[in-house]
């Protein structure tokens, strides 16, 4: 999928820097999707998953979920 994005004020750019959880993405919204919605998941897993425990995400795309569990 890919968003439908109208820059409607200020410079054209649609690249953002997205930071959390002590992570930083480099993101062009007009390129790819980015849900704050999954924002309390992404806490469970990090405060779920063991160190040293192996993870597979099969769907990882961007590194949405499998990032934020690496660090």
């Amino acid at each position: 999928r890919k968003p439908k994005v109208e820059v409607i004020a200020g410079c054209k750019k649609t690249q953002t820097l997205h930071q959390e959880h002590k992570c930083k993405f480099l993101l062009d919204v007009s390129d790819i999707m980015w849900s704050q919605g999954n924002k309390n998941e992404r806490i469970r897993l990090i405060k779920t998953v063991k160190s040293k425990e192996t993870i597979v995400d099969m769907f990882a795309g961007i590194g949405y979920f499998s990032i934020f569990l690496a660090k």
